[in-house]
């Protein structure tokens, strides 16, 4: 059985039609005659139920929800069917509703946390660390112009105007003889920031490779050097110690030396020296009056950089000379003036034989039991000399210059005993620094 589908109006015939799922069309109203094909009259009847003895083309307006229906039959049976017109054009858009009404307000916020105080200044970082602060407070130091927050446990800078530089209160000295037993050696720095923040401390070293110690950084301002006991390691290298306050850096330097007790010979083939010896000399000298008469005897050529050494006198007269030449003077003879030969002692007074004149006070005679000192610097070619751990000549070699030796630049020193006239005799031992000293070391030297 087909079913209607929809309905066709044709405004050229005035005709209504139905048409089927087939397709097919029946006409349901046509204005044209007074009754539908196949049906009853077009009259329409109004009620809230269908009527009850129907033909096919009966119209039927229900009043319960106000649609047009039509009997039809469709072949096989009969049936109300619901007619559809053409949808109509869409209505005007109705005003605008009142706006409803404001809803309630929302709760507060929870508050936020308070605020930090207002900055505190203080007149320097020591009224500032004797404060009580809270987190978040903020100091200004007027001192070191610096901005500081604190966090809960320290104070943390966030401004530091010009930063000051750390200053040392403590610095190295010039020079550092290391020990050539092996026994270590601190060095000691500190400083101090005026900001108030931490300092550390760190080092190097020029060679960087050095072999004279092994260093270590205790990190509180001291190192702990620790020298070679190897001979072939003797030297010297530049230690330099730094300090930063975490913007800027400052250094402070020191030279240290490592060096080896050598022994001081004379050999038998020098004018005077009848057996060979070994930090000691017996030397005795006669011949009067030929122009060989003012002849010395040198010692083994003696360790170069800055040494000290003793000589202690057993016996001898007051004809003798003794001091400090380079090797390249073979021979001594203060009464030719021969050039080269350097500072030396008779009766306690200092001569430069190259003038032969006294030139100073030196250190007063010399007599039996006398501790004779000599300090010497081969590399800027100074000599001092002192007796008894009294006062040093020319001045202290710790601080002042020497007497400079002539002769050759570059040549290593000698131990030199020469005679002013007659017969001339020494008799004394010499204390280098394998042995017990009878005086301090001068600062900057080591013992020979």
């Amino acid at each position: 059985m087909a079913r209607a589908r929809g309905f066709k109006w044709d405004n050229v015939e005035k005709k209504q039609f139905v048409v089927d799922s087939n397709g097919v069309e029946t006409t349901l109203l046509d204005e044209t005659s007074s009754s539908a094909s196949g049906g009853g009259g077009a009259s329409i009847e109004t009620s809230t139920t269908s009527p009850s003895i129907p033909a096919g083309g009966d119209l039927w307006f229900d009043t319960n929800d106000g649609t047009l229906n039509v009997y039809y039959n469709d072949g096989s049976s009969s049936q109300w069917v619901g007619i559809n017109g053409v949808p109509g054009a869409n209505g005007i858009p109705g005003a605008n509703g009142v706006p409803g009404a404001n809803g309630v307000p929302g709760a507060n916020g929870v508050p936020g946390a308070n605020g930090a105080d207002g900055i505190t200044s203080y007149t320097d970082i020591t009224a500032r660390n004797a404060a009580t602060p809270s987190t978040g407070d903020l100091a200004y130091v007027t001192t070191t112009g610096g901005l500081y927050i604190w966090d809960s446990s320290e104070w943390d800078r966030i401004w530091a105007g010009a930063d000051s530089a750390p200053t040392w209160t403590t610095e190295l000295s010039n020079d550092t003889l290391l020990n050539s037993d092996g026994t270590p050696t601190t060095l000691t720095v500190a400083a101090t920031d005026a900001e108030g923040f931490d300092v550390t401390y760190a080092y190097d070293t020029s060679p960087s490779n050095q072999t004279q110690a092994t260093i270590v950084n205790n990190n509180d301002g001291t190192f702990t050097l620790t020298p070679s006991t190897s001979a072939s390691d003797a030297g010297n290298f530049t230690f330099r110690a730094r300090s930063n306050d975490g913007l800027q850096v400052i250094s402070t330097v020191t030279t240290a030396s490592l060096a080896f007790s050598e022994d001081i010979t004379f050999d038998s083939s020098e004018m005077g020296i009848t057996t060979n010896s070994t930090n000691s000399v017996d030397w005795a000298f006669g011949n009067w009056g030929s122009t060989s008469d003012y002849n010395m005897a040198a010692s083994s050529e003696l360790g170069s950089g800055r040494k000290y050494f003793e000589v202690e006198m057993v016996s001898g007269d007051s004809q003798f000379y003794i001091g400090i030449a380079r090797s390249d003077i073979p021979q001594w003879n203060t009464g030719h003036h021969d050039t080269g030969v350097v500072v030396n002692f008779r009766y306690g007074g200092v001569i430069d034989n190259v003038t032969n004149n006294n030139i100073g006070g030196g250190v007063g005679s010399l007599n039996a039991g006398a501790v004779l000192q000599i300090a010497y610097d081969n590399t800027t070619d100074e000599v001092w000399f002192n007796k008894n751990d009294g006062t040093w000549w020319p001045s202290d070699p710790a601080s002042g210059s020497g007497y400079s030796v002539n002769g050759t630049l570059g040549q290593p020193f000698r131990l030199v005993l020469g005679t002013a006239g007659g017969v001339t005799t020494f008799v004394g031992n010499i204390i280098t620094g394998s042995q017990t000293l009878n005086y301090s070391v001068p600062t900057g030297f080591a013992g020979h």
